[in-house]
């Protein structure tokens, strides 16, 4: 399965990387935009957000639905017919699956919630008593906390390609991601993931160095026109990254749809 997800997701990168980019370019501008004008001062530096609230639910809403859309749907797109669609069908597409995206975004996290009370019931006692059989409740909890919660996220996970790939319902999206992988491939699958991701995070740190670097003259300026150029870039540049992101769970979804991974559709010469 992890050469699979491998093989997928770097042939399909290095096919159409750039392609997918021109198409993603409008919306990680205007949030590089958002990001750039809503990056806090001095004065809200300590704030969990950033100065403007409507920025960041507008920046939210923006990477939750068209983010979660444009990709998954380029890839798909891709992968059945070999060609894409024109970039106003993908942003149409977006803005029509947003309520559908924000409602199974809003489900999941109560899903996930829901999941862990039980573990966070146990946590809770555990702290609140300091002697007895209650003492024993904080490693119980903790275990009981986080192990059905990567769980159920590792079984949950398909569900936006379900939605955004198959016009399923939000409640039969989440139905076939969980019954779509087996029970006794979940903690592999989880695995693989975190360890492709890790990868990816280690990536996109050395990226942001080497710009933090690069810019550096831009400090002669001053701090703000620095750092205002770092977001600038790393937002730009995220898109590659969410590009990779999205077929490693595109070529998921394939495997477990017993479809071949390895093949992706070569542009006709």
């Amino acid at each position: 399965m992890f050469k699979h997800i491998l093989d997928f997701s770097n042939n399909l990168f290095k096919t159409k990387a750039i392609e997918f980019f021109k198409i993603l370019f409008p919306i990680m501008l205007l949030i590089s935009l958002i990001t750039i004008i809503n990056t806090p001062t001095e004065q809200t530096a300590n704030n969990f957000t950033g100065k403007y609230i409507f920025l960041d639910v507008i920046s939210t809403l923006l990477q939750a639905t068209v983010l979660a859309y444009i990709p998954t749907k380029l890839i798909h797109d891709y992968h059945l017919t070999g060609a894409n669609s024109s970039i106003s069908d993908y942003y149409y597409g977006a803005l029509v699956f947003v309520l559908k995206l924000i409602g199974l975004s809003l489900i999941f996290v109560l899903i996930i919630a829901i999941t862990a009370m039980p573990g966070g019931l146990l946590l809770f006692l555990a702290t609140e008593t300091n002697a007895g059989s209650y003492g024993m409740l904080a490693p119980i909890g903790g275990i009981i906390l986080i192990l059905p919660i990567l769980f159920v996220f590792t079984k949950l996970c398909l569900s936006p390609i379900f939605l955004i790939c198959e016009g399923k319902s939000i409640q039969d999206s989440f139905l076939a991601s969980y019954y779509s992988i087996p029970n006794n491939k979940a903690a592999l699958l989880f695995i693989q993931l975190v360890t492709i991701f890790v990868m990816m995070v280690l990536v996109i740190g050395l990226v942001a160095v080497i710009l933090g670097l690069a810019l550096t003259p831009l400090m002669s300026f001053s701090l703000g026109t620095y750092t205002s150029g770092v977001v600038f870039l790393t937002t730009l540049i995220s898109a590659f990254f969410l590009i990779y992101q999205q077929s490693v769970f595109y070529s998921v979804y394939l495997y477990f749809k017993n479809e071949d991974p390895d093949v992706v559709k070569q542009d006709e010469v």
